[in-house]
């Protein structure tokens, strides 16, 4: 009976973390344009023309140093 339990108990907690953590990768489809207004923080705002970019990037490294 013990080891029924136990075994049940097993179960559960690796269900519980198998369902505990999704990955999902962010690093794809940034757009980015070294400017600001604030019309940009519009969710209806045309960022079409803006660079696409991979992350990482720092947008120090668009402007002069």
């Amino acid at each position: 009976m013990k080891k029924t339990i136990i075994a049940a108990i097993c179960l559960l907690l690796g269900v519980v973390e198998s369902n505990a953590r999704e990955r999902l990768n962010f690093d794809r489809g940034w757009r980015f344009c070294l400017a600001d207004s604030a019309q940009m923080s519009s969710p209806s705002y045309n960022d079409g023309a803006w660079r696409l970019l991979n992350l990482p990037h720092d947008w120090a490294i668009e402007g002069d140093f």
